[in-house]
Protein backbone atom coordinates (compact mmCIF):
# COMPACT_ATOMS: atom_id res chain seq x y z
CA UNK A 1 0.00 0.00 0.00
CA UNK A 2 2.73 2.45 0.94
CA UNK A 3 4.60 1.66 -2.33
CA UNK A 4 1.54 2.56 -4.39
CA UNK A 5 1.02 5.73 -2.35
CA UNK A 6 4.67 6.70 -2.73
CA UNK A 7 4.65 6.22 -6.52
CA UNK A 8 1.37 8.16 -6.84
CA UNK A 9 2.88 11.05 -4.86
CA UNK A 10 6.00 11.01 -7.04
CA UNK A 11 3.87 11.00 -10.21
CA UNK A 12 1.72 13.90 -8.99
CA UNK A 13 4.78 15.78 -7.76
CA UNK A 14 6.33 15.55 -11.24
CA UNK A 15 3.08 16.73 -12.87
CA UNK A 16 2.91 19.63 -10.44
CA UNK A 17 6.52 20.64 -11.22
CA UNK A 18 5.76 20.57 -14.97
CA UNK A 19 2.62 22.67 -14.47
CA UNK A 20 4.50 25.23 -12.36
CA UNK A 21 7.25 25.38 -14.99
CA UNK A 22 4.68 25.91 -17.74
CA UNK A 23 3.03 28.72 -15.78
CA UNK A 24 6.41 30.37 -15.15
CA UNK A 25 7.28 30.16 -18.86
CA UNK A 26 3.91 31.64 -19.87
CA UNK A 27 4.33 34.48 -17.36
CA UNK A 28 7.85 35.22 -18.61
CA UNK A 29 6.59 35.26 -22.22
CA UNK A 30 3.76 37.64 -21.27
CA UNK A 31 6.14 40.03 -19.49
CA UNK A 32 8.59 39.89 -22.40
CA UNK A 33 5.82 40.64 -24.94
CA UNK A 34 4.52 43.50 -22.79
CA UNK A 35 7.97 45.07 -22.50
CA UNK A 36 8.57 44.76 -26.24
CA UNK A 37 5.20 46.20 -27.21
CA UNK A 38 5.40 49.06 -24.68
CA UNK A 39 3.12 52.04 -24.81
CA UNK A 40 4.36 54.71 -27.19
CA UNK A 41 4.56 58.12 -25.57
CA UNK A 42 3.78 61.19 -27.65
CA UNK A 43 4.27 64.85 -26.84
CA UNK A 44 2.00 67.85 -27.23
CA UNK A 45 3.60 71.30 -27.19
CA UNK A 46 1.74 73.57 -24.76
CA UNK A 47 0.75 76.03 -27.55
CA UNK A 48 -0.65 73.12 -29.60
CA UNK A 49 -2.55 71.82 -26.57
CA UNK A 50 -4.10 75.25 -26.03
CA UNK A 51 -5.13 75.53 -29.69
CA UNK A 52 -6.59 72.00 -29.74
CA UNK A 53 -8.68 72.87 -26.70
CA UNK A 54 -9.80 76.30 -27.95
CA UNK A 55 -13.58 76.31 -27.72
CA UNK A 56 -13.72 73.13 -25.63
CA UNK A 57 -15.59 73.91 -22.44
CA UNK A 58 -18.17 72.26 -20.23
CA UNK A 59 -20.94 73.24 -22.66
CA UNK A 60 -19.27 71.41 -25.56
CA UNK A 61 -18.87 68.15 -23.66
CA UNK A 62 -20.85 65.19 -24.99
CA UNK A 63 -22.33 62.27 -23.10
CA UNK A 64 -20.49 58.98 -23.59
CA UNK A 65 -21.41 55.51 -22.42
CA UNK A 66 -18.39 53.60 -21.13
CA UNK A 67 -17.78 49.86 -21.27
CA UNK A 68 -15.07 48.55 -18.99
CA UNK A 69 -13.48 45.20 -18.28
CA UNK A 70 -16.62 44.04 -16.47
CA UNK A 71 -19.11 45.30 -19.08
CA UNK A 72 -21.20 48.49 -19.18
CA UNK A 73 -20.10 50.93 -16.50
CA UNK A 74 -21.65 54.40 -16.68
CA UNK A 75 -22.20 57.60 -18.66
CA UNK A 76 -19.95 60.62 -18.38
CA UNK A 77 -19.17 63.86 -20.15
CA UNK A 78 -16.27 63.67 -22.63
CA UNK A 79 -14.63 66.41 -24.65
CA UNK A 80 -15.48 66.53 -28.39
CA UNK A 81 -11.88 66.08 -29.59
CA UNK A 82 -11.72 63.07 -31.92
CA UNK A 83 -8.07 63.30 -32.99
CA UNK A 84 -5.08 64.42 -30.94
CA UNK A 85 -2.23 66.15 -32.78
CA UNK A 86 1.06 65.15 -31.18
CA UNK A 87 4.71 64.31 -31.89
CA UNK A 88 6.88 61.27 -31.22
CA UNK A 89 10.26 61.53 -29.49
CA UNK A 90 11.94 62.20 -32.88
CA UNK A 91 9.63 65.16 -33.53
CA UNK A 92 7.62 63.37 -36.22
CA UNK A 93 3.95 64.46 -36.18
CA UNK A 94 1.26 61.90 -35.31
CA UNK A 95 -2.51 61.89 -35.12
CA UNK A 96 -3.80 59.83 -32.20
CA UNK A 97 -7.46 58.82 -32.02
CA UNK A 98 -9.05 59.96 -28.78
CA UNK A 99 -10.60 57.15 -26.72
CA UNK A 100 -11.26 56.32 -23.07
CA UNK A 101 -7.89 54.53 -22.99
CA UNK A 102 -5.85 57.65 -23.74
CA UNK A 103 -4.09 59.22 -20.76
CA UNK A 104 -2.40 62.61 -20.66
CA UNK A 105 0.43 63.37 -18.24
CA UNK A 106 1.20 66.96 -17.29
CA UNK A 107 4.58 67.63 -15.70
CA UNK A 108 4.57 70.84 -13.70
CA UNK A 109 7.62 73.07 -13.28
CA UNK A 110 8.12 71.73 -9.74
CA UNK A 111 8.40 68.17 -11.14
CA UNK A 112 4.98 67.04 -9.95
CA UNK A 113 3.09 64.90 -12.47
CA UNK A 114 -0.67 64.86 -12.89
CA UNK A 115 -2.38 62.23 -15.06
CA UNK A 116 -5.89 62.63 -16.48
CA UNK A 117 -7.94 60.61 -18.90
CA UNK A 118 -7.62 62.73 -22.04
CA UNK A 119 -11.30 62.61 -22.98
CA UNK A 120 -12.27 64.22 -19.63
CA UNK A 121 -9.97 67.23 -20.04
CA UNK A 122 -11.14 70.80 -20.64
CA UNK A 123 -9.16 74.03 -20.65
CA UNK A 124 -11.04 76.77 -18.80
CA UNK A 125 -9.53 80.19 -18.06
CA UNK A 126 -5.96 78.80 -18.32
CA UNK A 127 -6.84 75.95 -15.94
CA UNK A 128 -6.60 72.34 -17.14
CA UNK A 129 -9.42 70.36 -15.53
CA UNK A 130 -9.74 66.59 -15.81
CA UNK A 131 -10.55 63.31 -14.14
CA UNK A 132 -7.91 60.98 -12.75
CA UNK A 133 -10.26 58.05 -12.16
CA UNK A 134 -12.68 55.99 -14.24
CA UNK A 135 -14.17 54.43 -11.13
CA UNK A 136 -15.06 57.79 -9.57
CA UNK A 137 -15.23 60.21 -12.53
CA UNK A 138 -16.68 63.03 -10.44
CA UNK A 139 -13.31 63.42 -8.71
CA UNK A 140 -11.64 66.15 -10.74
CA UNK A 141 -8.40 68.03 -10.38
CA UNK A 142 -7.14 71.28 -11.91
CA UNK A 143 -3.71 72.67 -12.73
CA UNK A 144 -2.62 75.89 -14.36
CA UNK A 145 -1.47 75.57 -17.97
CA UNK A 146 1.12 78.25 -17.14
CA UNK A 147 2.83 75.79 -14.74
CA UNK A 148 3.11 73.01 -17.35
CA UNK A 149 6.22 72.81 -19.55
CA UNK A 150 5.69 69.17 -20.63
CA UNK A 151 2.59 67.35 -21.88
CA UNK A 152 2.78 63.64 -22.71
CA UNK A 153 0.00 61.46 -24.09
CA UNK A 154 -0.24 57.70 -24.47
CA UNK A 155 -2.62 54.80 -24.69
CA UNK A 156 -2.73 53.58 -21.10
CA UNK A 157 -3.78 50.10 -22.23
CA UNK A 158 -6.70 49.96 -19.85
CA UNK A 159 -9.73 48.00 -21.04
CA UNK A 160 -12.16 50.89 -21.49
CA UNK A 161 -14.18 51.50 -24.65
CA UNK A 162 -17.04 53.70 -25.72
CA UNK A 163 -20.25 51.69 -25.86
CA UNK A 164 -20.69 50.90 -29.57
CA UNK A 165 -24.48 50.65 -29.20
CA UNK A 166 -24.63 54.20 -27.81
CA UNK A 167 -22.36 55.51 -30.61
CA UNK A 168 -24.68 54.01 -33.24
CA UNK A 169 -27.61 55.78 -31.59
CA UNK A 170 -25.78 59.09 -31.91
CA UNK A 171 -25.09 59.65 -28.23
Amino acid sequence: MSDRLGSACERHSGELRRAVGLIQNMLALFVFAFVLSGCATYYIPVASFESQFAGVDSASMRTRELDGPLGPMYSYKANPIDTISCFDKSGKPHELANSPQIEVRFTERNGKRVIFFFDTVVLQDSMIIGSESRLIPSIKDAISVKDVPLIEVQNGGKDFHYDKRALKLGK
